[in-house]
């Protein structure tokens, strides 16, 4: 039998992009998965929506797909934060349905951020669903039919396979490559996306190992959670899975970027690009990843490109696109960012 995947998506007030990603899921060509919307305290009727797509009356239009309205109604295992434990009298029933007609909803009662939404979801698959396989899948995502296949079958070639991620294309822009995979610089504290802008006719089909995969989508192997545990909970938002992956680096497991595994992905419409609160993400949890993955003889450098570099950057495009008010907000959580980036207890 094929290995057991359980396929994570995080939903916060954004059930269009959802629905789009849960049909393009429904139509891979792998057997053998649970799919599981983690709702982050949704405020735009999210749950309603996406039970309303199960229920075969949203006839979903994308440009990646036909609509397949012959798996309707999908059967919904819906459960609050608290209340996971219900699962258990009902695992029996889910494990008789056919993957293209079963999904678990959970209901956080408020947004816990990337981080600790996917936990949830994460300890949920590991402690409930026997998963061989864990898949983080941002809800901006419509996969390609056999993104899932391409990834299980390099997972499977070499024990020590601990993360894969497919090549991120463009949503709007489908040949084009957003990463394929990326390189970490711990002397600037930045990384670097391999392929970005390359048509993906042009690149190599073979699988490379990297620092990381992004975490629009990643396939994590259960015996790395077992061993490091899930993400890191104070980063909330932004550099978590780049943490991730090179502790499990750290660990022995080889971290593989997979060509022919293929994804699109749209810019995230979460948060604005520029907004304050983005920036300060970006900013405090870049300090916090240094202090947890770098060494000594990487600070100097790091310091002197953060302060001179990364930081006017984020002001200058910051007072560009922002308001005056959100200009001032923005000082505001550059200094917050900072402070708490070098204080927070990081054990």
């Amino acid at each position: 039998m094929k290995p057991q995947i359980s396929i994570i998506i995080l939903n916060w007030n954004g059930w269009k992009d959802t629905i789009e990603c849960l049909e393009s899921i429904y139509q891979i060509n792998y057997p053998n998965y649970q799919v599981i919307v983690v709702d982050n305290g949704s405020e735009d009727n999210s749950i309603e929506k996406i039970k309303n797509y199960c229920s075969g009356k949203a006839v979903i239009k994308s440009d990646f797909f036909e609509y397949n309205k012959k798996n309707k109604p999908i059967k919904i295992f819906e459960y609050s934060e608290n209340e996971l434990y219900l699962f258990e009298d009902e695992k029996i029933q889910l494990k008789n349905i056919d993957a293209i007609r079963k999904i678990i909803i959970i209901k956080n009662f408020e947004n816990k951020g990337y981080t600790d939404g996917n936990n949830i979801g994460m300890r949920f698959a590991a402690e409930y669903l026997d998963s061989d396989y864990i898949i983080i899948l941002n809800n901006d995502i419509v996969v390609d039919l056999d993104f899932l296949n391409e990834l299980v079958t390099v997972a499977q070639k070499e024990p020590n396979i601990g993360i894969l991620g497919p090549v991120n294309l463009s949503y709007d822009n489908p040949k084009e490559i957003q990463s394929n995979g990326a390189i970490v610089n711990f002397w600037n504290g930045g990384w670097t996306p391999i392929s970005r802008g390359n048509s993906i006719s042009n690149q190599r089909k073979e699988p490379l190992e990297v620092d990381f995969v992004g975490g629009a989508t990643f396939m994590i192997k259960r015996e790395v959670i077992e061993k490091i545990g899930v993400f890191y909970s104070p980063y909330f938002a932004n550099w978590e899975e780049t943490d991730y992956c090179i502790n499990a680096k750290k660990s022995g497991f080889k971290i593989i970027s997979v060509p022919k595994s293929q994804i699109w992905h749209k810019v995230s419409s979460s948060i604005s690009l520029n907004s304050p609160n983005r920036i300060y993400w970006i900013l405090r949890n870049n300090i916090i990843f240094m202090r947890r993955n770098a060494k000594f003889w990487h600070w100097p450098s790091f310091l002197l490109f953060y302060f001179l570099l990364r930081v006017p950057s984020f002001v200058y495009y910051g007072f560009r696109e922002n308001s005056v008010k959100d200009s001032l907000k923005l000082i505001q959580m550059i200094s917050k960012a900072i402070k708490e980036g070098l204080t927070l207890d990081t054990n």
